[in-house]
């Protein structure tokens, strides 16, 4: 059983590209699945205290309370027992209005406990995906700032290109995308920022 955590999650980080995704997957046919690699987490206590990425802090008050926010969750998701929220699931969620199937992966027990508690329709798998094949395949597969964080970011990239449906959707940080992707030997084609498209 893995309890670690990633890394802080913090509200409306990927908004703009779930907004951006939306719209793809209404087109597709039938009820696309969507696999939603790494999301992180944040401790219960403290997510209402983190800085919204869609909406910065204006002041060095509130930019102040945001890492400090930041700081106290890092330390705090280190109790074993203490609850945490996964906010890119519920975003994804929202952002993607259409009927679909939300399947996340994560290494940590306790990130796919709280996806589970907030969202008990998502299909959980804790998989380390620098290590192990994703056993299935998804219309669209998101991933991002995950592949930086792995032990090995040639297989986990390969790993994750591997569970991209034919025709289907990537979404992946540029960070990730310029170093690994092209070594997968899975032909992709740029959709629009973010987004690629697997040939």
């Amino acid at each position: 059983m893995s309890n670690r955590v990633g890394s802080t999650s913090w509200p409306r980080r990927n908004w703009v590209y779930f907004k951006q995704l939306a719209p793809h997957v209404s087109r597709m046919s039938g009820e696309p699945s969507i696999l939603l690699v790494g999301p992180g987490a944040a401790t219960r206590c403290v997510s209402g205290y983190l800085a919204d990425a869609s909406n910065p802090p204006t002041t060095r008050l509130a930019r102040w309370r945001g890492d400090f926010a930041r700081y106290a969750d890092q330390a705090l998701r280190r109790i074993p027992g203490i609850a945490l929220v996964s906010f890119e699931p519920l975003e994804l969620q929202e952002a993607v209005d259409c009927p679909h199937r939300l399947i996340v992966v994560d290494e940590s027990d306790r990130v796919l406990a709280a996806v589970k508690r907030d969202l008990p329709s998502a299909g959980c798998h804790r998989i380390d995906i620098a290590r192990s094949y994703i056993p299935f395949n998804a219309d669209v597969v998101i991933a991002f700032n995950v592949i930086s964080r792995t032990t090995d970011g040639e297989a986990a990239t390969q790993h994750i290109a591997n569970a991209v449906s034919l025709n289907g959707l990537l979404m992946l940080d540029d960070r990730s995308a310029n170093q690994w992707l092209k070594k997968t030997g899975i032909r992709f084609e740029r959709v629009e920022e973010k987004l690629y498209r697997r040939k």
